[in-house]
C-alpha cells in the first residue's frame, strides 16, 4: 500500500488549513478564491487536465492556479517554487513574501513541471506550484505519515497563505507570460 502522505496528503492537508483559513477571515478578500483536489495526477494529470476543459469558472476569469504538491519533508523554512516565470511580477510577490516570512526560496521560472499546474499553464493560466521536493521514499510504500514533517507543512502553508491572500486582493491581475524550460527541476531535486 501507497499511502502518499508526503505525495499528496501533505498538500491535501494543506489546502484545507488554507481554506479553513481564508473563510475565517474577518472579510473576504477582493477575489473569490476556489479550492479544488485532482484526482489521478500520477495517470497523466487526468483530473487538471479535465477541470481546464470543464471549468467551474471561465479560465480568462482566473487570475492564478496555487499547486501545493508534497510539502511535507523540510526543511523548515525551505521551499520551491515553480511557475515564477508565468506572470510579470510573480518574483517580486514572492521576494516580498519570502522577506516578510524569513522563507527561503528555490525559485524555478517554468510553468512545466509535471503536475496539477501544468494544464492551466499550457491554456495561458499563470501559476505557481510549491512543493518541497523529491524524496527516496517519492513513490514507495515508505511514503508514511511518520516521515511528515508537520513544522515544514505548518510553516509553508503560512507562506502560500500570504501569496494566495495577495492574488487575491491585488488592486490588478497579474497576467500571463511565458516561463518555460525545464529549471523545474532544481525544485523536484532540491533536497537531493
Amino acid at each position: 500500500v501507497h499511502n502518499g502522505a508526503d505525495d499528496n496528503a501533505s498538500g491535501v492537508a494543506s489546502v484545507l488549513e488554507l481554506a479553513e483559513a481564508l473563510c475565517g477571515l474577518p472579510r473576504p478578500p477582493r477575489r473569490s478564491i476556489l479550492f479544488v483536489f485532482f484526482g489521478a495526477e500520477e495517470r497523466g494529470l487526468l483530473g487538471s487536465t479535465y477541470y481546464v476543459e470543464h471549468p467551474v469558472v471561465p479560465l480568462e476569469q482566473t487570475v492564478g492556479m496555487v499547486n501545493l504538491d508534497m510539502i511535507g519533508q523540510g526543511p523548515v523554512g525551505r521551499l520551491g517554487v515553480c511557475g515564477v516565470g508565468t506572470a510579470r511580477g510573480f518574483e517580486g510577490l514572492l521576494r516580498s513574501q519570502a522577506r516578510k516570512s524569513g522563507m527561503k526560496l528555490v525559485m524555478a521560472r517554468s510553468g512545466m513541471a509535471p503536475t496539477d499546474s501544468r494544464p492551466f499553464y499550457q491554456r495561458e493560466v499563470p501559476v505557481l506550484f510549491f512543493s518541497t521536493g523529491l524524496h527516496d521514499r517519492y513513490h514507495t510504500v515508505l511514503d508514511d505519515w511518520e516521515w511528515i514533517d508537520l513544522e515544514a507543512c505548518r510553516v509553508a502553508t503560512r507562506f502560500v497563505f500570504g501569496v494566495v491572500w495577495h492574488l487575491a486582493e491585488a488592486r490588478d491581475r497579474y497576467r500571463y507570460q511565458a516561463g518555460e524550460g525545464v529549471d523545474y527541476l532544481k525544485v523536484l531535486r532540491m533536497n537531493r
